[in-house]
């Protein structure tokens, strides 16, 4: 897409300004072979710190810009893309055979932005995973978390809605680059919820306890996302909610 190619130029920018730096900071200083041979420590830390402050500016914005292409993205997708399958009441009366434009899109970008990432361009040395990319992957979660807050879903679009989690969580797993265990679990979070979203009701509190990521959620959260399935009823949500709340007074 024409986001994904504004993007690279964004990045072969970066190299571009690296180049320039050198060749009006380092290349002067080498002309002179004394010159550089008696460098202090000073002029060595004041190159240093000059062209980190370079790169880091250009990575910021290439990271922000990133994140607005993700907005992009979510935008682009219809409200009711997991309403229009099927019918409510439960019934999942439609073959969901594929994932939306979604999760394609979406991979597309993490794929091509972790790629440049294991080129070496954004690499932290300093520690086993990119800061860049931790950014841009919480950016997304809560981009993504806030998107999915404002769906209606219907039995079968929970089904879709599942089978784009799944395939957005295993781009992010399988990116080739090392992410924050922490983000990892809010996205496996974000999994399960959608995962439990594709049950009929009566099982959902089952579905609950039996997991540590959703049973570590507040009732609120947990309302707010039962909530979006559009034949979950208010009762049948709050008798869930109140089973939950006691077990967890149980376990206390």
């Amino acid at each position: 897409t024409e986001g994904l190619f504004v993007f690279i130029s964004r990045l072969q920018q970066l190299l571009s300004q690296i180049q320039s730096f050198f060749q009006s900071k380092v290349q002067p200083l080498l002309r002179d072979g004394f010159n550089a041979l008696t460098w202090t420590k000073e002029d060595l830390t004041r190159l240093t710190v000059g062209l980190e402050s370079d790169v880091y500016e250009c990575l910021y914005n290439a990271t922000r810009h990133i994140k607005s292409q993700f907005a992009s993205i979510l935008s682009q997708q219809s409200k009711s893309e997991y309403s229009k399958l099927g019918s409510s009441g439960g019934t999942k009366s439609a073959v969901v055979v594929s994932q939306t434009a979604l999760a394609e899109r979406s991979c597309e970008l993490l794929k091509k932005y972790a790629d440049l990432i294991k080129m070496g361009l954004l690499v932290d040395n300093s520690s086993s995973h990119s800061p860049f990319l931790n950014q841009v992957a919480s950016d997304f979660y809560h981009l993504l978390t806030d998107r999915i807050k404002k769906l209606t879903i219907s039995a079968d679009g929970a089904l879709l809605l599942r089978m784009d989690l799944n395939t957005i969580f295993d781009c992010v797993c399988g990116c080739g680059v090392t992410i924050d265990p922490t983000i990892l679990d809010k996205f496996e979070t974000l999994r399960e919820i959608t995962n439990l979203l594709s049950f009929d009701i009566d099982g959902v509190s089952d579905l609950i306890g039996a997991s540590p990521l959703l049973s570590s959620l507040s009732s609120a959260e947990l309302s707010s996302f039962l909530s979006l399935r559009d034949d979950y009823s208010k009762n049948k949500i709050a008798a869930i909610l109140t089973t939950v709340e006691r077990e967890r007074i149980q376990q206390s």
